[in-house]
């Protein structure tokens, strides 16, 4: 699979309100935009766990407790 490498420019205090380590934003990024492809029905779970490197399942569990997580907050 070819890849393309993206770069972005973000603010500094944009990046520390984002509460990611610098090492980690990377990974973090590519794992956003995989999760954005999944919710607009533009990729699979399957095909974005692939990508990440986790099993469907591992992916499915992860998207759960962050909904959980998502829920807690706004309760």
């Amino acid at each position: 699979m070819a890849v393309l490498k993206v770069e972005i420019e973000l603010p500094e205090k944009l990046v520390a309100a984002l509460d990611v380590p610098e090492s980690e934003l990377g990974r973090q990024a590519r794992e956003w935009v995989l999760l954005e492809l999944f919710q607009e029905g533009k990729i699979s779970s399957g095909k974005a766990a692939e990508l990440l490197g986790l099993s469907k399942a591992q992916f499915l569990v992860q998207q759960i407790e962050k909904l959980g997580r998502s829920e807690e907050h706004t309760s």
